[in-house]
């Protein structure tokens, strides 16, 4: 039997996009984001499309509390969450802050529960009721997740998300702290849960072994409600499921539109990076400087044919971005012709093979590659070369 098309592997329901820059996103060591900053990625999540998103972790300090407070009475039409563990002063924390919406997590794999907390896993199972049904008494949005799920033993990870449900959860969160899941383990997760608690679910995948999107993507065939994002992949250690790369993943992999402005979304990156003081790498797919910069020769004259289908996984307007041309070692004659197509000038085959020739040279003498400046100088140089010389007038 041949491949199912992509579209036939689609997820069915609708997903939608919850971003975790402004508590997640600042846990990237380094980072630390103002309150002004806060209130300004809140505003381009707006713009982009985003309307679900954590603003903060309400119980850390008044500081902390006062930063959510001040980006909920910006009154942006959004669903601003705080982050709070499985206590009631963290909740009451939340309430404080303003917000209506509240992620409630506690650890539950053998490993969190042994090393971070004195009790038993029974404990912490008798203390779920209370702190969910308190914070729905009170009218809050219940999200109920296990921290470490992926390595959370079955049995109970059911067991808690069930009694969270029955205390009054909105929805449950399955979360792979660690880093440490596996497409096909979450899909089974993800399928599970939504079949014995039968409630949404939300998901938050870290990268750990470079899988944060391969995950997502994942859990939302397997019927996750939600898929949690950073702007740039931030996060704890290696970061998190990167925006940009789910929503050009299910755009491009599966012809799902996510409802994402994809230029705004490029300002919101660029931003973001900006107020983070970390660059964007290079090579990060989607916004990375090279995703759209072509050196090979080949590639090269695939694009001045405008048949960008054969290097390019999608369009670079569609970011706000334009192709690029390198000069290296595996420059060609395309390479100074696509330069020269830009500066409005013509070369013959001739000059434009030396100039190839002369760049593949000092690419290689100096290990890098060489500026569009000192090509385009090897350009004028040869165009004054081939102008004819003015007639001799005899006296």
């Amino acid at each position: 039997m041949p491949p199912a098309d992509n579209a036939e592997r689609a997820p069915k329901r609708s997903v939608r996009l919850y971003d975790n820059t402004m508590r997640e996103g600042e846990q990237t060591p380094g980072v630390v984001f103002s309150v002004e900053d806060k209130i300004r990625i809140a505003a381009q999540l707006v713009k982009t499309g985003i309307r679900h998103f954590e603003a903060g972790f309400a119980a850390v300090s008044s500081e902390e509390q006062g930063a959510i407070r001040a980006v909920v009475e910006k009154g942006f039409d959004a669903n601003v969450f705080s982050l709070a563990r499985l206590k009631e002063e963290d909740v009451a924390a939340a309430l404080a802050a303003g917000v209506r919406h509240v992620v409630i997590f506690v650890p539950s794999s053998d490993a969190m529960i042994q090393a971070r907390l004195s009790c038993s896993a029974q404990e912490l199972e008798s203390r779920i009721p209370h702190v969910v049904e308190w914070a729905k008494s009170r009218g809050l949005f219940v999200r109920f997740s296990c921290e470490d799920g992926t390595r959370t033993p079955w049995e109970r990870l059911l067991k808690f998300s069930t009694v969270a449900r029955e205390a009054g959860a909105d929805c449950i969160g399955l979360t792979d702290t660690a880093g440490v899941g596996v497409p096909e383990k979450v899909a089974r997760l993800t399928s599970g849960l939504k079949e014995e608690v039968k409630l949404p679910v939300a998901v938050h995948f870290h990268n750990d072994l470079g899988l944060a999107v391969a995950n997502s993507l994942a859990a939302a065939q397997a019927g996750a409600e939600e898929i949690q994002v950073t702007v740039n992949g931030l996060g704890d250690r290696v970061g998190n499921t990167a925006m940009d790369e789910f929503v050009l993943a299910m755009r491009v992999g599966y012809g799902v539109d996510m409802g994402v402005d994809l230029i705004e979304m490029a300002r919101l990156s660029a931003m973001v990076s900006d107020i983070s003081g970390l660059d964007i790498p290079f090579n990060k797919p989607i916004l990375g400087r090279n995703v759209f910069r072509h050196e090979s020769g080949i590639h090269v004259q695939a694009l001045l044919r405008k048949d960008i289908r054969t290097y390019e996984a999608f369009p670079p307007e569609w970011v706000g971005r334009e192709h690029e041309v390198a000069f290296g070692k595996h420059a060609g004659k395309s390479n100074v012709r696509f330069l020269c197509r830009e500066a409005g000038v013509v070369l013959d085959a001739e000059a434009e093979t030396q100039i190839a020739n002369r760049i593949k040279a000092l690419s290689q003498e100096r290990r890098q590659e060489i500026s569009r400046a000192e090509v385009m100088q090897m350009i004028q140089e040869a165009l004054k070369r081939d102008k004819p010389s003015a007639p001799m007038v005899a006296e």
